[in-house]
């Protein structure tokens, strides 16, 4: 939902350019709006603005500083929509089973350890590398331009798809470790009062 979201808006973003019309205005002014607020030293904003080559012109410089700027608000607002719904014991449902390789189908619950200390461990690296990424990966952008084509963003696909990435990535990392960090406490839960039922019948007993 939310790559469907962001490449919808940063779309009409596009359209805009060509066909103005309401829906590609209210895009173009969330953006705007956002980039005012979001464009300050050493924002992830201004660091993908910056890593953009030289020879870009100003007026896609600034598109590109609203769009990923309402990219980053729309991927910030999901996922803290998602810790919300967790805190609210809204997910996953409290009183239905949890299957592991639905939820998390990339994770192999009977591989090392203790699952719940690597839950734990893969959470704490999923968050911190989400918040760093959208830091790190305008130095991809300017890589590029030393070593291969350089990244403009100047085609109407590379700006969608570029800026969608660019935003969901992280976000969908930090979501990732935020879920993977909820299991872990689950699980550690389960343990709890299966040892404490255990601990009733053998004191019963």
């Amino acid at each position: 939902a939310l790559i469907a979201l962001m490449t919808v808006l940063m779309a009409l973003m596009q359209r805009n350019l060509v066909e103005p019309g309401i829906l590609g205005g209210l895009a173009t002014a969330a953006g705007a709006l956002c980039g005012q607020i979001l464009d300050f030293g050493l924002s992830p904003v201004r660091l993908l603005v910056n890593a953009l080559p030289a020879a870009v012109p100003a007026e896609h410089l600034a598109m590109v500083r609203d769009g990923a700027a309402l990219a980053l608000v729309l991927a910030a607002t999901t996922v803290a929509g998602f810790v919300t719904a967790i805190r609210l014991n809204a997910w996953p449902m409290g009183n239905g089973p949890f299957n592991v390789w639905i939820n998390l189908p990339t994770f192999d619950p009977t591989a090392g350890n203790d699952v719940v200390l690597r839950l734990q461990r893969h959470a704490r690296i999923n968050i911190a590398l989400g918040l760093v990424l959208p830091f790190l990966l305008p130095g991809a952008v300017i890589v590029s331009e030393v070593l291969v084509k350089p990244l403009t963003l100047l085609s109407p696909m590379g700006f969608v798809w570029g800026i969608v990435l660019w935003a969901y990535v992280p976000a969908s990392l930090v979501m990732r470790g935020v879920a993977m960090a909820r299991v872990a406490r689950m699980i550690r839960a389960s343990r709890r009062r299966f040892a404490d039922s255990e601990g009733n019948a053998f004191a019963t007993a």
